[in-house]
């Protein structure tokens, strides 16, 4: 459980001028970690078996203050802010970060936008108990945005954005040197160490960088609307082995296209496609006293998932009442059947590698009541 005390002030110093002050407490007085992990399911980078076995209650408190100072002048505003975040089960407990943006607006339609700052995010908490006297930082994220946002029409909206992003204290794996914990995670508890209970050390690094493409149809006087999204981007990350990886989570070109039509006030088509290209993969041991685990010598340079691509449709009535309106519809999703690959595993009985797919064609009916 998480309490939560969250205060805003805004000052209206001036029509141009706009002071923000704000403050942030989060407490979690009783943490209760009752883990155990034998042997088997927590080898270390030399295979020997290392179990964990830990009571323990934390109580852990989190709090952080913030301002921003926003001024407009002409066609330009300008935000300056800074953050001062305070984690006391760390052993460096105070974290500055301050940010900034600029927005010009070159005419009522169409804007510049400029932003960049610092931004910490907590450790796990159950982390902290992976390893005795487990020392860990917030993760680091040094970001730059420049980003164009143009207005085609009232109910047309195009916006594109790129970025930049250093990433500095992700938690690396001491049993697996190759890789950093997030935004890896672990793949089963089969072949990984699972939940971060390990120790770790805050020397990971890492960039993500990348192009978005956002276009947006409101509902208008034409009775069609939709969404379009592109990202094009890279991630990559260092652990202790020092070699420079692929994200696990580096689809290096995803887009979502959401479109309707409502016919009339009863009847209404929309439609969902979804593209991603494949995530990296970690191959796994074939032979030999390691079979089935990880080889994280190859961490993230196994061949990629293949391509993810799917198309929903749905089709909805709509009943008017006086006092309610009744909603039915039917959702057909992944109308084509197309198996995706959502995991690959070790199968332990078959002792081979096991493709598991999602499972296709999904339909579905339902209904609703608004009020």
């Amino acid at each position: 459980n998480e309490i939560v005390f969250k205060t805003d002030v805004d000052f209206m110093i001036s029509p141009h001028l706009e002071f923000m002050l704000g403050n942030q407490i989060k407490w979690s007085p009783d943490l209760d970690y009752d883990v155990y992990i034998p042997g088997y399911l927590r080898l270390d980078n030399n295979n020997i078996p290392t179990e964990l076995k830990t009571d323990t209650t934390l109580s852990v408190f989190k709090n952080s203050t913030y301002g921003s100072l926003t001024t407009s002048f002409g066609s330009n505003k300008i935000t300056l802010g800074a953050r001062l975040d305070y984690y006391d089960f760390l052993q460096n407990k105070f974290y500055f970060s301050p940010r900034a943006s600029y927005i010009h607006q070159f005419n009522p339609v169409s804007a510049l936008i400029l932003s960049l700052g610092r931004y910490y995010q907590s450790p796990s908490y159950v982390w902290l108990i992976g390893a005795p006297n487990q020392n860990l930082k917030p993760i680091q994220s040094d970001q730059i945005v420049l980003g164009y946002e143009h207005t085609l029409r009232e109910d047309l909206k195009i916006q594109v954005e790129t970025y930049y992003k250093w990433y500095d204290n992700y938690p690396a794996r001491v049993f697996r040197p190759q890789a950093v914990l997030s935004p890896s995670g672990f793949d089963d508890l089969t072949s990984d160490i699972p939940f971060g209970l390990e120790p770790l050390t805050s020397i990971g690094t890492g960039v993500s960088r990348g192009v978005e493409i956002f276009v947006q149809k409101k509902l208008s006087e034409l009775p069609l609307y939709g969404l379009l999204s592109i990202s094009i981007s890279e991630t990559k990350f260092k652990s202790i082995e020092g070699k420079e990886r692929a994200g696990s989570f580096d689809a290096r070109f995803i887009s979502n296209l959401v479109i309707g039509y409502r016919f009339n006030q009863e009847w209404e088509l929309s439609g969902k496609f979804r593209y991603s290209t494949g995530i990296p993969t970690t191959p796994f041991i074939t032979e030999g006293e390691k079979i089935g685990q990880r080889d994280y010598s190859q961490y993230n340079e196994g061949e990629r998932r293949p391509d993810f691509h799917a198309l929903d449709i749905r089709l909805d009535k709509r009943w008017n009442f006086s006092s309610f309106d009744l909603v039915t519809y039917i959702d057909i999703q992944n109308i084509y059947g197309r198996k995706n690959v959502n995991g690959i595993r070790w199968d332990s009985r078959t002792q081979d590698i096991k493709i598991q797919d999602s499972i296709g064609l999904l339909p579905s009916i339902g209904i609703s009541f608004e009020i």
